[in-house]
């Protein structure tokens, strides 16, 4: 069975709902891995990716920033390693 692989844009989509098709559908693929549905690949550099973006772009602050990744590491269908 393959496994999604989701990238940062696909993060950032979900996370600042910035894009009126895209972040639906990352919000209803989040939903999925939330409920068990489904499980994907999330590769270190997208997360990191992300993370900088959240941090530099966005100008969350650090403890807004970590609670989003360890939130979503928290996820039982979020895989990092094949």
């Amino acid at each position: 069975m393959s496994r999604k692989t989701i990238d940062a844009g696909i993060l950032l989509h979900f996370v600042t709902a910035d894009h009126p098709q895209h972040s639906p559908c990352c919000r209803d693929l989040f939903e999925r891995v939330r409920n068990g549905d489904e499980t994907v690949f999330l590769p270190e550099t997208a997360l990191c990716d992300a993370v900088r973006a959240l941090s530099t772009v966005h100008r969350w602050p650090a403890d807004r920033v970590a609670a989003f990744a360890g939130d979503l590491l928290a996820l039982g269908g979020i895989r990092m390693q094949r």
